[in-house]
């Protein structure tokens, strides 16, 4: 009889600690996604802001700042 409980309870403290350690892996990849996808957003911004500059250089040229920056 005890054998048996001690059983169940070791096999139910190793169920819980498999779940810890997956829910801590989900964290992980949740955390990772995250960081991928402000990557992208900050290099979707960046795309875009050179973008409003090109059009800007084909309306109205460069400003004097910026034409001593690319000499």
């Amino acid at each position: 009889m005890h054998a048996r409980c001690l059983f169940l309870f070791l096999l139910l403290i190793s169920i819980a600690g498999r779940n810890l350690i997956l829910s801590d892996d989900r964290v992980y990849q949740t955390s990772r996604r995250r960081n991928t996808l402000e990557k992208l957003n900050r290099r979707i911004r960046d795309i875009q802001y050179a973008h409003t500059r090109v059009k800007r250089f084909a309306w109205v040229g460069p400003t004097e700042e910026e034409m001593e920056e690319f000499t």
